[in-house]
């Protein structure tokens, strides 16, 4: 049993309790970043998990990380991965880059978790944290952005670091809990995980295929291929 996780849920837990009764919770409609957003990685990825409604919502009743993503990459026939299902190498986005979304500071990360075992039907955490392997932005005026699910041994800063916009600063993983190797990207309000509310992301210079969603742009959604314009 690992209590850490177990804690880590609790925290959780009672931060969704907390902001459930908050009725200011950040929306599309009253909530604007006050910067844009670029994609965090080189080339076309997936939207797995994520939009801005409830239907498309990564975790709609979860404030801490309603308007976050996953993101992968898939190929033309919607596989995730080439060989072997479990070797988390064999899926494309394992290895890729994960950039700086906007310019910033790290203001923290952890880098020692394992990669979890893959299984598809429910996820699984071989870390002491829910994120595994993660670095935390802060982007000013509030606004921090969390990249989850890194490599082991890959993320290229440290604490204190500021950071450019498009700047390397890990590698794609299956570290925490996780089904697969994928990114999760959020932006909070806030540096807690467990209790600050998450944030619609606006992204910019992007492309989006398809692109009729409603949100769209500055918002994308889960189905969505995406791309950095300017990569």
């Amino acid at each position: 049993m690992n209590f850490s996780l177990i804690r880590q849920s609790l925290r959780q837990m009672r931060g969704v309790i907390q902001l459930s009764r908050d009725t200011a919770l950040p929306d599309i409609e009253g909530y604007r970043a006050p910067m844009d957003f670029s994609l965090p990685f080189h080339g076309r990825w997936l939207v797995a998990n994520g939009g801005v409604t409830p239907e498309t919502s990564h975790s709609w009743e979860i404030p801490q990380q309603r308007y976050a993503y996953d993101f992968l990459i898939a190929d033309e026939s919607g596989q995730h991965f080439s060989g072997d299902e479990k070797d988390p190498a064999a899926y494309y986005c394992y290895g890729r880059e994960i950039l700086a979304p906007a310019d910033g500071f790290v203001v923290a990360l952890y880098a020692d978790a394992p990669d979890s075992p893959i299984n598809k039907r429910r996820p699984v955490c071989a870390a002491d944290d829910l994120r595994g392997n993660f670095v935390l932005l802060n982007h000013g005026s509030g606004v921090y952005s969390l990249l989850c699910h890194l490599k082991p041994g890959s993320i290229y800063v440290h604490v204190g670091q500021a950071v450019a916009r498009g700047e390397r600063i890990a590698r794609c993983g299956n570290s925490g809990n996780t089904t697969e190797p994928h990114l999760h990207f959020q932006l909070q309000a806030g540096r807690d995980f467990c209790t600050a509310p998450s944030l619609p992301i606006p992204f910019a210079h992007i492309g989006a295929a398809p692109s009729a969603a409603p949100h769209f742009p500055p918002y994308i959604e889960r189905g969505m291929t995406v791309w950095n314009e300017r990569d």
